[in-house]
C-alpha cells in the first residue's frame, strides 16, 4: 500500500512538472506571437530572449514537449510572427544603421527560428518561403556584424535539412551564387567560411524530404545540384565539397 502511494505521488509529481513546463512555454510562446503588436523596437527582443532562455534550460522531456507544442499548437503562428519581425527589421534597417537593439533582436529571432525548424517540420515549411530565404540572405551580407552572418547561415542549414521544398525556394532566390560569392569574399573570417561550406554541403546532400506525401514536392538530383554549384565555383571546388559531404 505504501509503495502504491509512493508511486502515485511520483506520477503526480511528474505530471505537475510537465504541466508547469507546458504553461511556462505556452505563456512565453504567446508573448512571442504578441511581439509583432509592440510599437517600440527596443521591446521586440524581450519575449524572444525569455523563450530562448527557457528552451535552453529544458531537459530531454521538456524538449519533446516543446516539439509537440510546435507541431500541434503554436508552431505555424510563431514562425509567421518571426517572419513579420524579420520584415520589420528589414524596414528599420532601410532608414537607420544597425545598432545593439536591432542586432540583439535579429540574433534572438534567428535562434528561435533555428531551434523551431529543427524540432518541427511544420515550422520548417513555414520558414521555407522565398521571403524567409531572402531575409536570411540579406543578413549574410552584413559582414560588419559577423555574429549575425554566422547565425543566418546556421539558420539556413536548419531550414534546408530534410526539406526538398525549402531547397527549391533556396534555388529560386539564386542562393547558391550568393553563398559562393560570400565564401570568396576577401578578408572573410574563417568561421564564416566554414558556415558557408556547411550550407553548400547540406545543399548537395541527396534529398530525403520529410514533407507530407500529400504535398507535390520536386526532388532534385545531387548531380543537378553539383552542376549549379560548379557553374559558380568550379568543378574542383565541387569535388572538394562532395568529399566533405560524403557523397562521392
Amino acid at each position: 500500500m505504501a509503495n502504491a502511494s509512493f508511486e502515485g505521488r511520483e506520477i503526480w509529481g511528474q505530471w505537475a512538472r510537465v504541466e508547469g513546463a507546458r504553461r511556462r512555454l505556452e505563456r512565453e510562446l504567446d508573448g512571442c506571437m504578441d511581439v509583432v503588436k509592440l510599437k517600440e523596437l527596443q521591446d521586440w527582443h524581450k519575449p524572444l530572449t525569455a523563450l530562448n532562455s527557457t528552451v535552453a534550460r529544458l531537459n530531454t522531456d521538456g524538449i519533446r514537449l516543446y516539439a509537440w507544442m510546435l507541431s500541434n499548437v503554436h508552431g505555424e503562428n510563431l514562425m509567421r510572427g518571426m517572419l513579420v519581425i524579420l520584415q520589420h527589421i528589414d524596414n528599420e534597417l532601410q532608414r537607420r544603421h544597425l545598432d545593439q537593439v536591432i542586432e540583439k533582436t535579429i540574433l534572438e529571432a534567428l535562434s528561435c527560428i533555428q531551434v523551431s525548424s529543427l524540432l518541427s517540420t511544420k515550422c520548417k515549411l513555414v520558414l521555407g518561403s522565398e521571403r524567409a530565404i531572402e531575409s536570411l540572405l540579406k543578413f549574410t551580407r552584413m559582414v560588419t556584424a559577423p555574429e549575425i552572418v554566422t547565425a543566418a547561415l546556421e539558420t539556413m542549414v536548419a531550414i534546408l535539412v530534410d526539406s526538398s521544398e525549402n531547397m527549391r525556394a533556396f534555388e529560386r532566390r539564386n542562393s547558391v551564387r550568393k553563398i559562393c560569392t560570400l565564401l570568396k569574399s576577401q578578408g572573410l573570417p574563417e568561421n564564416i567560411k566554414l558556415k558557408c561550406v556547411e550550407v553548400l554541403c547540406v545543399y548537395l546532400r541527396p534529398e530525403t524530404s520529410v514533407e507530407s506525401d500529400r504535398r507535390r514536392v520536386e526532388i532534385s538530383t545531387t548531380e543537378k545540384k553539383r552542376k549549379s554549384v560548379a557553374a559558380v565555383a568550379g568543378e574542383a571546388f565541387v569535388n572538394r565539397l562532395a568529399r566533405l559531404a560524403l557523397i562521392e
